[in-house]
């Protein structure tokens, strides 16, 4: 589920098997969820992002503190399930999957903060887009790309500082080389230019750039089928 390989594999996607969901309660699941081993903890952690109840949220949290060989994949089912149940108010919960030592935490962890998460990791989500940028194996390859959602993130949260809009822009500015993906994929810098044209190269001086529609870039990340209902 999580980070797309070295191949270029889709960075986001769904576990991989399908599932079909007819209203569960969050009890039935867990229960189940006592029982269960593999791949099925991972669907039923899906499931309790659309599932009926008030246990729901706090099982995902303790699926989210697992660890060990084989549990990326259930952390960041969780962490979506999480986003769709909880929506801003689990920052606190993508915050600290935001700095865990796996990487498809992270990555999700950074989805659910692009759709939902508050203020606060301004600077250090600013710093991991240079890195991004630099780094041509870690662009992603299918919407929304790891680029897209980190800016997301910082466009939602600029105006809170003064300066902060110039910052992104002069970064995006400098490292627009690195807006191309690793082999084809998504057109992060077809995708600046649509929804942020003035932050291109040709675009204005930095301290004069108005803000973008903040409201439509949230819009692309959460009507990504990822938080639909499954």
């Amino acid at each position: 589920m999580p980070r797309s390989d070295v191949n270029g594999q889709p960075r986001f996607r769904r576990p991989r098997a399908t599932i079909t969901v007819v209203t569960n309660r969050d009890e039935d699941l867990i229960a189940e969820l006592h029982e269960a081993r593999g791949f099925r903890r991972i669907e039923i952690a899906a499931e309790l992002g659309d599932s009926q109840g008030d246990t729901g949220p706090d099982q995902l949290r303790r699926l989210l503190r697992e660890s060990g060989p084989g549990t990326s994949d259930l952390r960041c089912t969780a962490i979506l399930a999480l986003a769709k149940r909880c929506r801003d108010e689990a920052h606190d919960d993508y915050a600290v999957a935001f700095h865990s030592k796996d990487a498809g935490t992270r990555d999700y962890a950074m989805l659910a903060l692009s759709a939902y998460g508050r203020d606060g990791l301004w600077d250090e989500v600013a710093e991991r887009l240079v890195k991004t940028l630099r780094n041509r194996k870690r662009r992603g390859s299918a919407p929304p790309s790891e680029v897209v959602v980190q800016i997301v993130y910082l466009v939602r949260h600029a105006a809170n500082e003064p300066g902060r809009l110039a910052r992104l822009a002069a970064s995006l500015r400098q490292h627009w080389a690195g807006l191309e993906p690793a082999s084809g994929g998504h057109d992060n810098e077809q995708w600046i230019k649509d929804y942020w044209p003035e932050a291109s190269p040709d675009g204005p001086s930095v301290n004069t750039l108005e803000p973008p529609d903040v409201s439509a870039m949230k819009r692309y990340v959460t009507t990504d089928p990822l938080f639909e209902p499954l």
